[in-house]
């Protein structure tokens, strides 16, 4: 049996997988992300929410595709956190959520993959291998179209009286909070980049106001600029998105698409279903 995971920093979702009959468990975690978890936690973690989800089952092969996990040191770490609850014996195979969300869109095609979720990432796909992949910075420096980075765009535009009063009203109204909730939340506390990407519904539920068509088409153009069109490739090869800001948010940004001269061939809410097919059919290590 093999256990596949996709994890973002707001969320992890898992599949036993069976590599003849196909997926047989599935279960959600929190996000799992090498950047916010000593080495102790991370045993902790897994030793808590995902152990007991395969009591009973014989695992042979870890499959883990995470944010956070994109360099030798991330993937070590996370690596010897899972031979740590499963036991040296055990395969395991640790790779970018990137490259899952690349295989996942793309299997063994070749094609420009990218994400939009909590964070943002891009690359070129080719021979079933990551080619060519933009400097990812996270959402202080980079990550434009992220909920990370909508959300801030949305706090800031709120928290300095900018918006529509009409808006600012319905915003308070729905999330109950104040300046000092927010500073706190962002500068005193873990995973701001999640608790940011909390907002992006509000913009979501008001996309048809002008002020939030304004943060979502800054966004997105600066994320086609810097995520896409860096590419040589856009000439020739199609485009696939992932995440769940590219599937709510898929209308405005297939019409920015547009405006860029470029077409969004799949946009797919999870990579997760993808990876499945890919590992029923390949039985695939990273």
């Amino acid at each position: 049996m093999v256990l596949v995971g996709d994890g973002g920093s707001t969320k992890t979702e898992w599949v036993v997988v069976d590599p003849e009959r196909g997926p047989i468990k599935r279960f959600r975690t929190k996000g799992i992300n090498p950047y916010f978890y000593t080495f102790a936690e991370l045993i902790e973690e897994l030793k808590q929410a995902v152990v007991p989800e395969t009591v009973g089952i014989a695992l042979t092969k870890v499959l883990f595709y995470a944010a956070g996990c994109g360099n030798p040191s991330s993937t070590k770490i996370l690596t010897e956190a899972f031979e740590a609850c499963y036991g040296s014996s055990i395969e395991t195979h640790v790779g970018s959520d990137m490259l899952g969300a690349a295989i996942a869109l793309w299997q063994n095609e070749d094609g420009i993959a990218a994400i939009l979720g909590t964070g943002a990432n891009s690359c070129v796909y080719q021979n079933q291998g990551i080619v060519k992949n933009v400097a990812s910075l996270g959402y202080i420096l980079s990550d434009w179209g992220s909920g990370a980075v909508l959300g801030r765009d949305l706090l800031s535009e709120m928290l300095t009286h900018k918006m529509d009063p009409k808006l600012i009203e319905a915003f308070y109204d729905k999330y109950e909070i104040n300046k000092l909730d927010v500073l706190d939340r962002i500068y005193h506390q873990s995973k701001p980049n999640k608790y940011l990407a909390s907002f992006t519904p509000f913009l979501k539920e008001n996309s048809f106001h002008p002020q939030c068509q304004a943060i979502l088409e800054d966004n997105f153009n600066k994320f086609f600029d810097y995520y896409i069109l860096k590419y040589s490739e856009v000439e020739n090869l199609k485009i696939r998105l992932a995440g769940s800001i590219a599937f709510h948010f898929s209308e405005q940004i297939e019409t920015i698409a547009v405006q860029k001269g470029v077409e969004i061939d799949k946009v797919m809410q999870s990579p997760i279903d993808g990876l499945i097919d890919y590992t029923v059919d390949k039985s695939t290590v990273l």
